[in-house]
């Protein structure tokens, strides 16, 4: 599924994907995959890739994008309970009957359905809309 999603949004990373998944030696060093590596960086993923992030600035085989997007991506805190609401007002809006509905106009739906009922205070929408739209 990742590989889809990565094949079809970002092309470009499939192959420094692909190389992560099976730990190619030639891209990613050895020591990164070591158990005791790994056991320091289990609780914080974005770190291990901040790592990596530094090590391709210094000349290494993989594209900086693709060492940020992974950092970011593994940053995102996942019990952030605003953005579990987000989540599942989108899960209301844009289910199997509007599988057709496009991103933006869910997006739109959204915020349209959050303003409506606010339970959750007018600023702290204005920063969620900021930060995620």
């Amino acid at each position: 599924m990742a590989e889809s999603w990565i094949l079809t949004n970002k092309p470009e990373f499939l192959a420094g994907f692909m190389a992560f998944k099976i730990k190619d030696p030639t891209v990613f060093p050895v020591a990164m995959f070591t158990e005791s590596v790994l056991k320091m960086y289990k609780s914080k993923p974005g770190q291990w890739w901040n790592i990596m992030k530094f090590r391709t600035s210094k000349g290494g085989k993989l594209p900086l994008e693709f060492c940020l997007f992974f950092s970011d991506l593994l940053s995102i805190p996942p019990s952030s309970a605003s953005l579990e609401r987000i989540f599942s007002t989108f899960g209301l809006i844009w289910n199997k009957l509007r599988n057709r509905l496009g991103h933006e106009k869910a997006a739109k739906l959204v915020k349209v359905h959050r303003f409506l009922n606010l339970k959750t205070p007018l600023a702290e929408l204005t920063e969620l809309e900021e930060d995620f739209f």
